[in-house]
């Protein structure tokens, strides 16, 4: 079972995932979630699971959005390759290992290798990957990103990028999506080798 969107109000409403036939069981309770943190990959230890939302009388949220896969027995399901990041690595048994690591201009978050264990769950979550904050671009195009986007980005940040091109040519800035604290955050830019 993937999360592919999760938003719920936190600490009133939850989706409970657990593994087997009995709902509720508590001894077979894999998550509560609430809020918009999920796993990233849910793998039960028998051919069943189940999930049960509840919801109080206020108001509501997004919602969520899984989907789920029958995989054999003795695997641990695969946990995606994180955007912005490469995978190196295809079993998904047990003892099988992944490797992974981030593009150019983004730094790995999380373990650069995991493992499927006999538990049918990866030995950690899959890493992300983040925007660095200090890069210098040498490509002809590329996109920027503040760290953590399209989430918040962090607090008392001081990020610095260049951007280099052949000298003959110019750079052409687009923005896409631009949303920052008014009156305490802000992005400078400025031209090449003019102080």
């Amino acid at each position: 079972m993937t999360f592919e969107d999760f938003d719920l109000e936190r600490g009133y409403d939850t989706l409970t995932v657990g593994d087997g036939e009995l709902v509720g069981d508590q001894k077979t309770i894999f998550h509560v979630l609430s809020g918009t943190t999920t796993p990233d990959l849910v793998v039960s230890t028998s051919h069943q699971m189940w999930l049960n939302f509840k919801t109080d009388d206020t108001s509501g949220s997004l919602g969520f959005k899984v989907s789920y896969e029958e995989i054999d027995q003795g695997s641990c399901g695969d946990p995606g390759i994180p955007a912005y990041g490469k995978r190196e690595g295809a079993g998904f048994r047990h003892g099988d290992r992944l490797y992974f690591e981030c593009l150019p201009a983004f730094e790995l978050v999380g373990k650069k290798n995991i493992t499927c264990q006999k538990n049918n769950q990866w030995s950690a979550k899959k890493p992300s990957c983040v925007f660095s904050c200090f890069f210098n671009f040498t490509t002809p195009s590329g996109v920027l990103l503040s760290p953590n986007y399209p989430q918040e980005y962090g607090n008392n940040m001081h990020c610095v990028w260049l951007i280099i091109t052949n000298p003959e040519s110019r750079i052409n800035l687009a923005f896409n999506d631009l949303s920052m604290e008014k009156q305490f955050d802000f992005l400078s830019i400025k031209d090449g080798g003019k102080h």
